[in-house]
């Protein structure tokens, strides 16, 4: 592993970093924002992402400042993988979901519960990877539980635990996905959108690629080989930030 990254090299990066910022203009990354103020209890959802990959799809959420508690804030994602609102369950949002998962402090603070829905009803199918942020909720999905290529429509609903198995409503996303079947869709991962805000590519992903390329750390090991940080790391993040986010 290469343990070292000098300072002129440092520098060289910032400076291609910050030519190739102001010529880019920012790429939305698949990020539905949420107005502030429309929840009936603490929690206020500021944005929903869905994203996926070969292997998984990635479901989170965002609240404002000062309304969740990584210890009682807790979500509901439900999950239309045909994207056909006539199918599956018409009674979990969003109307046709064929899964949900559901994310609950009080029962497990790292994992979340999934449930399988069709016309008759649900049933729960296991336990799938969760954990809060620091401004959030994560959930990972493996696609092969799930099936499909990752693209699915998708609604959340935020609340409060009041115990191990009750979720309280506070807030939607999208805020029509309850009366009228609105959903978010997800998008393929965008790589280099490593910083908020999130679903836009700026200078914060820019810093945040280089901090974590000057610790090593593996979210700034873009390219081969892989547990070396050199400069193909950098031209690899660089040419995905100019291609932008799908």
């Amino acid at each position: 592993m290469n343990t070292g990254v000098s300072e002129d090299f440092t520098v060289r990066i910032v400076t291609i970093a910050l030519w190739l910022l102001v010529s880019t203009t920012p790429a939305l990354a698949g990020d539905y924002a949420d107005p502030q103020g429309d929840n009936s209890r603490d929690e206020d959802i500021s944005s929903i992402r869905g994203q996926y990959d070969a292997d998984n799809l990635l479901l989170r959420l965002d609240f404002y400042p000062g309304s969740s508690d990584p210890f009682v804030s807790g979500a509901s994602f439900g999950i239309d993988t045909d994207m056909n609102p006539s199918t599956g369950s018409q009674a979990v949002f969003p109307f046709g979901a064929e899964y949900s998962v559901s994310y609950n402090p009080l029962h497990n603070i790292f994992g979340a519960r999934l449930f399988q829905h069709d016309a008759q009803g649900g049933a729960e199918i296991g336990v799938v990877d969760a954990i809060p942020t620091g401004s959030g909720i994560r959930v990972t999905i493996p696609r092969s539980i799930i099936g499909g290529a990752g693209l699915v429509n998708y609604g959340v609903v935020a609340g409060p635990a009041v115990d191990d198995s009750i979720i309280l409503e506070s807030d939607y996303a999208p805020d029509d996905v309850l009366i009228n079947g609105m959903t978010a869709t997800s998008v393929v991962i965008c790589e280099p959108d490593l910083a908020p805000p999130q679903g836009v590519l700026d200078f914060n992903d820019v810093v945040a690629f280089l901090t974590s390329f000057s610790s090593m750390e593996m979210d700034a090991d873009f390219a081969e080989p892989q547990g070396v940080f050199d400069f193909n790391d950098v031209v690899a993040f660089l040419t995905l930030f100019a291609a932008g986010c799908p």
